[in-house]
């Protein structure tokens, strides 16, 4: 997961499947600037889900699709 950001921050990553039912909740530390988050998908059944990047006040969205 990828996003720049404008200061440090602490991050939330909130990954929902299609129907909006949360599935995992991520907390990471962020840098100002780009940053890039790993985290493990073979724990996820194939199917779309949406990525939510909170840090502070600023918000990120993608879309994550998993065959």
């Amino acid at each position: 997961i990828q996003c720049a950001l404008k200061a440090h921050a602490d991050v939330t990553i909130q990954i929902t499947d299609n129907t909006g039912r949360l599935i995992d909740t991520i907390l990471k530390e962020g840098q100002e600037g780009e940053n890039v988050f790993e985290f493990n998908d073979q724990k996820y059944a194939p199917g779309v889900y949406l990525i939510s990047v909170t840090a502070g006040n600023e918000n990120h969205f993608n879309k994550l699709i998993i065959l």
